[in-house]
């Protein structure tokens, strides 16, 4: 089979040349269907309505269903967004095995543009298969981002390097405790506005996350000095630092972060909102090459 793809003017989609064999010709002669790649399945059928008779759709439809598993794990199932995919799911077996063999290979997934739909049994019940999993970012998700949930993460997705989940009130110090306990590679935390987290958490992710290059605890208002000292002592490969809106932290916090600059690779720090902190530290903190709230 030979497929070749162009792109169409809107840029939303792509023209798609498919040569299939005719089981209805007894020379075998080919076929060349245009197709219009679609952006979801509704767009699918809504082209293939407009553009093909009956005979054509049926030729389409099983085409499609006499694909090779492969061919429907790495490129046809990358077409449809998670809801979709998780949909497919209910198709038949063959599916089913199709959707979870796709989940296996996944490397990134974003659920946040579904954070009112998402619960913490449709979470867990895609986590579980997520083995390569790099990137995963559930960002307001506060139906699913549970310490049930959580945990599953963790024992699921050894291979996590990016983990945001912002704007989560239900994650707590146990569980960001068990995730940072299993997945050494992370690299990026986001945990702003997860007002249940305090130095407890902090105190584990400076002691267990070596290679992690940004952490983002805005409006944390249980962080203090403690944190961010075990973070100063422990987070060597630490770049990037949100600490804004964290009430508590003073002057001598940050004389820990300007020990981290020496010692380590700190190059951003964000302290917007932090009354507590003077000038005179802003400024020596510029003067040692931090970039201060974005400052240059």
């Amino acid at each position: 089979m030979d497929k070749t793809s162009t792109a169409s003017t809107s840029g939303k989609r792509t023209l798609i040349s498919l040569d299939i064999i005719s089981n209805e010709d007894d020379d075998r002669k080919k076929q060349k269907i245009n197709l219009i790649k679609p952006s979801t399945i509704s767009d699918l059928k809504d082209d293939i309505s407009l553009s093909t008779t009956s005979s054509d759709k049926q030729t389409i439809g099983n085409l499609f269903l006499n694909l090779p598993d492969e061919i429907m794990v790495c490129n046809v199932l990358p077409l449809l967004d998670i809801m979709e995919v998780c949909i497919c799911k209910a198709v038949c077996r063959r599916w089913r095995g199709l959707v979870h063999a796709y989940f296996s290979q996944l490397k990134e997934l974003d659920l946040s543009p579904w954070n009112f739909l998402i619960y913490e049994e449709h979470l867990i019940a895609i986590v579980r298969h997520l083995r390569s999993l790099k990137y995963l970012r559930l960002g307001v998700c506060w139906k699913a981002v549970t310490e049930c949930s959580l945990s599953s993460i963790a024992s699921s997705c050894p291979k996590l390097e990016v983990f945001t989940a912002n704007r989560c009130g239900n994650v707590t110090d146990s569980a960001i405790s068990k995730l940072v306990t299993r997945c050494h590679n992370l690299q990026e935390l986001d945990l702003s506005s997860c007002y249940n987290v305090t130095d407890v958490a902090i105190v584990e992710i400076a002691r267990h996350c070596k290679h992690l290059k940004e952490l983002y605890l805005s409006s944390i208002y249980s962080v203090t000095g403690i944190g961010i000292k075990e973070l100063a002592q422990h987070s060597k490969s630490l770049e990037e630092l949100d600490v804004s809106y964290c009430f508590t932290l003073t002057n001598e916090s940050m004389l820990h972060l300007l020990h981290l600059k020496q010692c380590g690779s700190l190059k951003s720090l964000r302290i917007t909102g932090c009354s507590k902190i003077s000038e005179d530290i802003t400024l020596k903190l510029l003067q040692a090459g931090i970039i201060v709230n974005n400052m240059f």
